[in-house]
This record gives C-alpha cells, structure tokens and sequence, in this order.
C-alpha cells in the first residue's frame, strides 16, 4: 500500500510538472521556458524536476511518450519497420493519427515551436535505431531515411497547421512514401 502512495505521488508530481511546462509553452517559446520558470509553475522545487527529468528535451519525451503510451502499448514499433504488408503501414498511421488527434493541444505547442530540435533529434535517432538494425550502413540509405523522416514528419507539421487534408488521404500519403522509400533501401 505504501508503494503504491508514493506512485501517486510521483504521478501527480511529475502530471503538475508536465502540465506547467505545456501551460508555459503556450505563452512562451521553448528556448525561453527555463527549469526554475517550469517548476515555479508547478510549485516544486527545482530539484524536483531534476529528480524525474534530465532535461526540457527529458520532459517534452515524457509527454510525448504518455501521448502515444495506450494506444501504442501493444505495437511493436520494430516490426512496423520490418513492412509485412501495406495494411499494417496503414494501421500504424491511423493510430498515429488517432493520438494526435486525442491530443491536439499538446501536439500543435510541440510541433509549432521550431525551437524543440532537441525532441526532433532525440525522436530521429530513435527511428534511426530502429531503421537500421536490419539495414545496411550506407550513404544512400541515410539519405532516404532522411528523406522520409522528413517527409512524414512534414505532412504532420502541414496538417497541424493548415489542417491540410483528411486523415484517410494523409494516411495514404504517409504509406506510399514510407513503402516507396523503403523498397529502395538495402537490407543486410
């Protein structure tokens, strides 16, 4: 029983810390949001955050991560990079979606401010991981990661800001570029 206070306790904690730092990135750019502004904001101690965050980046994953946590619980983003069929590219997108949809508010602060290079290359470099274990090392393979990370990751940003298109079409636009690019990659 006592554990399970302190669990609380930590998830209550590390909920006012999450919701002050978004609470503040819709006043503010990310550069200018600081440690001791976040945990003024959410009335704990600045070591606080220390205690559960290494970073901004630390606490901008976390949210990222509670986001994407239930609908994605049972997906095994390894094998979304093992293509099996379009179906299954598709299913992926669609969930994608489904919590970026459930989350708006939060997506449009994270995705708006060009200032959170920091997540942007914390979220690449996973997908690069993921990518490449069963690729091979190539110049030409980065590139094309490159070019549909990038890719993906545009058609996002667009609909969060011009609510560019349906779900469906957006759906479709994602698959067609990550199946094309990732028919031209090498595998091991």
């Amino acid at each position: 029983m006592h554990n399970m206070k302190q669990d609380l306790r930590i998830s209550k904690t590390k909920a006012q810390i999450e919701d002050a730092f978004l609470d503040l990135l819709s006043q503010e750019e990310y550069s200018k949001i600081r440690i001791i502004d976040i945990a003024n904001k959410a009335l704990v101690n600045r070591n606080t955050i220390y205690l559960y965050y290494q970073s901004k980046e630390g606490i901008v994953r976390s949210i990222v991560a509670r986001c994407f946590q239930d609908r994605f619980k049972n997906t095994d983003l390894e094998s979304f990079f093992n293509i099996k069929s379009r179906k299954d590219v598709e299913d992926f997108f669609f969930k994608m979606f489904d919590v970026l949809n459930e989350n708006i508010e939060v997506f449009h602060l994270l995705i708006s401010d060009t200032n959170l290079t920091g997540y942007m290359l914390y979220a690449l470099k996973q997908f690069r991981s993921l990518m490449f274990k069963n690729l091979k090392d190539t110049t030409e393979n980065e590139i094309i990661f490159d070019y549909t990370i990038n890719g993906i990751f545009g058609v996002i940003q667009k609909w969060f800001t011009y609510s560019s298109g349906s779900v469906s079409n957006n759906v479709k636009i994602l698959t067609d570029l990550t199946i094309t690019c990732y028919r031209r990659m090498e595998f091991n």
